[in-house]
């Protein structure tokens, strides 16, 4: 959608003369001008040539016009915000193409053998180009088949390589979902601590009027007043940080959904409780152990190591060609009565001493050996992760409870308590600098300690793979 902003000029004609008027177009009522005057033709000549004029300069008048589209300033949830992760994002799509070639592969494996087509003339003398002197000629059409069960154990296995892709897709989706909430969380943080920024410079502002007003009744010194300015910069100063931290973490999240980092980006706040999850550390091991890409890929990888090591036992078995002939006596293309017909069964037989099968026996067997060997190993990470999650999660809601039930009431009746004392005297400025600046300590590690708990709920669903109460 475009806007247009357009001005216009007003035309007066009165008895005085020609009055013009710049106004804008855009909600207005017009008024009736007044009417030309024709008294005397002198006068009705002059009113001409003004309206002239003004229609002219109407006409040349620029037009603004706004063609860029409309920026949709709109807040994404992260709910919306997840949907893009997992429809743009380049290397989520990636993996999705690697799954859909890996869903490819099945029909190619399970799929016969091409058939094999032969023209044959013979025999024929002195010259092989010499067609029509053969005394026979044959069309055979061959069609490989494999030993039974060869295919559909390459078609399992292709099968459980699929799978395994798909699962690779799973586990980057939750790895960059995992990543967005943390980005999402910290840029919450950042807004956070704008606004407790701002509310110290009201405070430190507070403090310069009433250092101020103390050095005017001569009850404390302009030093107070020049310390008071100067934490009021600083933390002016810190604004600019908070604010290029933001900046930085709305360009990843962007480039996260698959936008151009410096795409204008509105995020919606989402409330988070600091609490713990409802099931316990040994029910989410065993959602876990259900649930988890990765685990799930593996178990994929042994069930594909498994089909390899059958169809290595099975090249020991011959594979077939069978091959139908049509035969004729009636040379160069042996269309005539009196054809014959023919059939081959060839059979291709493991030969060398069985080099070959034994070695790729071996390959299967040590390949599923190292499958099952890697299902363990990841087994034991993802459980320590899980545990390593579910502590850290514990440890941040303990600390924000802490933080926000027993320190921050604390260090509000400080700075209450030191702001009063100095009104009345009874204590030093640097006693209400330090109360002030403990106060926004405690007000940001209260809401570190919120971002925390939200981070490491989100790195505990991404190592479970799945959304938990």
């Amino acid at each position: 959608m475009g806007c247009i902003f357009a001005l216009g000029w007003k035309l007066n004609l009165s008895q005085s003369g020609v009055r013009f008027k710049m106004i804008d177009l855009r909600g207005l009522t017009w008024r009736r001008a007044n009417p030309l005057r024709a008294d005397t033709p002198a006068r009705s000549s002059a009113a001409l040539g003004a309206l002239m004029t003004a229609l002219i300069a109407f006409a040349l008048m620029p037009t603004a016009i706004c063609a860029q589209g409309r920026i949709d300033t709109q807040p994404l949830t992260l709910a919306r915000m997840s949907e893009e992760v997992a429809t743009n994002n380049p290397q989520i799509e990636q993996a999705r193409q690697a799954y859909i070639a890996s869903t490819a592969q099945v029909k190619i494996v399970t799929t016969l053998p091409n058939p094999t087509a032969f023209i044959y003339e013979t025999p024929i003398a002195n010259n092989p180009l010499r067609l029509g002197a053969s005394q026979g000629f044959s069309y055979s059409i061959g069609q490989p088949f494999l030993f039974p069960g060869k295919q559909r154990l390459a078609g399992e296995s292709a099968e459980h390589q699929a799978e395994f892709a798909k699962t690779q897709m799973e586990s980057l989706l939750l790895q960059l979902l995992s990543q967005l909430k943390s980005n999402f969380y910290q840029l919450q943080l950042y807004r956070l601590q704008q606004s407790i920024i701002r509310e110290t410079l009201i405070r430190f502002d507070q403090l310069k009027q009433l250092a101020r007003a103390r050095y005017a009744s001569n009850a404390a010194g302009y030093v107070d007043y020049l310390n008071a300015q100067v934490a009021y910069s600083s933390a002016e100063n810190d604004l600019f940080a908070v604010q290029r931290n933001i900046d930085t973490t709305r360009a990843t999240i962007n480039t996260l959904m698959g936008r151009d980092p410096n795409t204008a980006l509105e995020v919606q706040d989402r409330p988070y409780t600091p609490e713990m999850p409802a099931a316990t550390l040994a029910e989410l091991e065993a959602l876990t152990l259900k649930t988890q890409p990765v685990l799930n890929g593996a178990t994929a990888l042994i069930r594909s190591g498994e089909s390899n090591l059958d169809l290595a036992k099975l090249a020991y078995y011959p594979d077939f060609n069978l091959v139908m002939s049509f035969i004729s006596d009636n040379p160069p293309w042996g269309v005539a009565q009196g054809n014959q017909y023919g059939m081959e069964l060839d059979l291709i037989l493991p030969t060398w001493f069985f080099t070959r099968e034994k070695a790729a026996r071996d390959q299967a067997n040590a390949n599923l050996i190292a499958a099952r060997a890697s299902f363990d190993a990841l087994r034991q990470q993802v459980l320590l992760q899980l545990a390593s999650s579910y502590n850290s999660l514990a440890q941040a809601v303990n600390q924000f409870k802490f933080l926000e039930s027993r320190q921050l009431p604390q260090a509000q009746a400080a700075y209450r308590l030191a702001i009063a004392n100095y009104a009345n005297n009874a204590s030093a400025f640097a006693d209400v600098q330090t109360a002030a600046l403990n106060l926004r300590t405690t007000e940001s590690s209260i809401a570190q300690a919120r971002v925390s708990v939200a981070q490491a709920h989100a790195s505990l669903v991404a190592t479970i793979g799945k959304e938990i109460e």
